[in-house]
């Protein structure tokens, strides 16, 4: 897990459900949510506005959201970020 300090996602150092980094100037949140009245997850940038609402700006897996809570964005060999489902398998 990322704590909220850290800004480096590895392959040992990753975000699970409803973890998120803060950016430095404090505007931005990167993490895993699920939208209000849905079981999806989805891996998203959205503006931290200090409500309970999200303000979404980006989305990893848009079309292919996640249905459980045991997926992880991970950072592959390469360097390259990865969102992981349950079984370990690269959905995005």
């Amino acid at each position: 897990m990322v704590d909220s300090t850290s800004v480096n996602i590895t392959s040992t150092l990753f975000l699970r459900d409803l973890d998120e980094i803060t950016s430095s100037n404090n505007d931005f949140k990167l993490g895993i949510f699920n939208p209000t009245n849905s079981t999806n997850r989805y891996v998203g940038i959205w503006y931290n506005t200090g409500y309970d609402a999200l303000d979404v700006v980006w989305v990893a897996n848009r079309d292919n959201p996640l249905k459980d809570s045991s997926e992880v964005l991970t950072a592959s060999e390469d360097g390259n970020l990865q969102v992981l489902d349950g079984q370990n398998k690269v959905v995005w």
